[in-house]
Formats: structure tokens, C-alpha cells, sequence
């Protein structure tokens, strides 16, 4: 049982594959995104592509949910007490905003489907519409998701480049308390 939870000096289990999850999540999600553009807009192909992206994002936006509240109730194992105090700050506020990401992108794309009158389906099984169509705010959403999707990429880019910092600059054991088992 104490593998599964974090420790003050490592990551359990299922923070470990919550985090392996939203790999697999974000580089399928942005495939799903960009290989549709490679066939006709409308054609059987590229909706498949598309509904196949609504679903794993709604599915997303729950599982988002659980590591939200699974980081909230588990310890966080601390930084070296040699990384400076910026970079500290640094480093929770980029966890704090990878977190936010994981809950705000897909619920815009949740919410969008839902106020643009498309309606969502979970892999076939039609999602209850609480919401009335408004074309303007779905289009406000749209705009929101897109340009957000290019945050998370940077936001990602940097927490690369951080966690290899940790291996080769400082040589400490950061990065191998995520992905060792």
C-alpha cells in the first residue's frame, strides 16, 4: 500500500502512471488533432478522427479530475535543498499550471461541443447536453482551446528541459524519482 502513494522523497505508483497516462494522452490527443487535417474537412475519415479525439478528451477531463484531487491528498516529495528559491517557485508554479491544463483543456473542448449544438458522445454512448447552443461562446471556446493546446506544448517543452536540468546539470535524483519502478 505505501507504493502507491507519494513519499517526501518519491512518487508512488499512481502518481507515477497518472503521469505516464498524460504522456500517452497528450501526444495522442495532438495526433488525433493533426492527422485529421489530412484529409477533407467533413469526410468519414476526419470525423472519425475528431470524435475519436472528443471522447479520449472526455475521458481525460475526469481523469484530470482524479490526479487534481490524488495531488491535493498525497505529499509532494521536496526539491534538493540546493536548487535555488526562484527556481523552486518556479517549479510548483509549473506544476500548478500542468495541472490546471489537464482539467481546463479538455473541459473547453467538452464545454465547446456542448454550447456549439454538436452535442458528445463518450466512444458512441451520447453525453446529456446541460447546456442550450450558443455559437458565439462555442466559437470563444474554440479560440480559448486552440491557443491554449500551444501553452500546454510550451508548458511541457519546459518541464523536458527542467526535469533533464535535474539529471545533467545538477546530477541529482529528480528525474529518476518519477520514472523509476
Amino acid at each position: 500500500m505505501n507504493k502507491l502513494k507519494n513519499t517526501n522523497t518519491n512518487y508512488g505508483l499512481v502518481t507515477k502512471l497518472l503521469h505516464i497516462i498524460f504522456i500517452l494522452l497528450f501526444i495522442t490527443q495532438y495526433y488525433l488533432v493533426y492527422r485529421r487535417a489530412y484529409f477533407p474537412e467533413n469526410s468519414a475519415s476526419s470525423i472519425q478522427y475528431i470524435l475519436l479525439h472528443k471522447s479520449i478528451g472526455f475521458s481525460a477531463l475526469f481523469l484530470g479530475l482524479f490526479a487534481i484531487i490524488w495531488a491535493i491528498i498525497n505529499k509532494h516529495p521536496k526539491l534538493p535543498n540546493n536548487i535555488p528559491c526562484w527556481e523552486k517557485f518556479l517549479a510548483g508554479l509549473s506544476k500548478f499550471l500542468l495541472y490546471c491544463t489537464i482539467f481546463l483543456m479538455p473541459l473547453s473542448g467538452s464545454l465547446m461541443s456542448f454550447f456549439g449544438g454538436n452535442g458528445l458522445s463518450w466512444f458512441g454512448i451520447p453525453v446529456y447536453n446541460l447546456f442550450t447552443t450558443n455559437k458565439i461562446f462555442a466559437s470563444s471556446l474554440y479560440y480559448f482551446h486552440v491557443y491554449f493546446s500551444y501553452f500546454i506544448i510550451a508548458l511541457v517543452i519546459i518541464h523536458c528541459i527542467a526535469a533533464l536540468k535535474h539529471k545533467f546539470v545538477y546530477k541529482n535524483n529528480v528525474l529518476q524519482r518519477m520514472w523509476k519502478f
